[in-house]
């Protein structure tokens, strides 16, 4: 059974950049994807803590990341973000990301194989 935790959290970004994939679109427009991996560090909510909402965790690591990826069109954010997926470990993060950039632009170079 997992144990759920109320947790406090806060937040930096470790990384984040853009890649352009060298694809036009049917309007001209360049086709690329931003991609950010943020790191959580999570404390367990004490009695008297005043912070009125809290994050209820799956597991009881204090630090993870979550790794998401954002398509772009002409280098600005176009459309829904992927949903991102959260780890424990900053290189499966980093993995994450290549993987979903990688299936990401094959996917678009199927749909524009026009290049710049």
């Amino acid at each position: 059974m997992t144990d759920f935790r109320h947790v406090s959290v806060s937040h930096r970004t470790i990384d984040s950049g853009e890649q352009d994939f060298g694809l036009i679109d049917e309007k001209g427009r360049k086709v690329g994807i931003v991609y950010t991996i943020i790191q959580y560090v999570s404390r367990l909510r004490e009695e008297d803590d005043t912070q009125r909402s809290y994050w209820i965790l799956p597991f009881a690591d204090t630090v993870h990341y979550l790794a998401t990826v954002t398509p772009t069109r002409n280098g600005q954010r176009f459309g829904a973000s992927q949903y991102g997926k959260h780890v424990l470990v900053l290189e499966d993060a980093s993995r994450e990301v290549d993987r979903r950039i990688e299936s990401t632009r094959k996917r678009y170079a199927k749909k524009y194989p026009a290049t710049i």
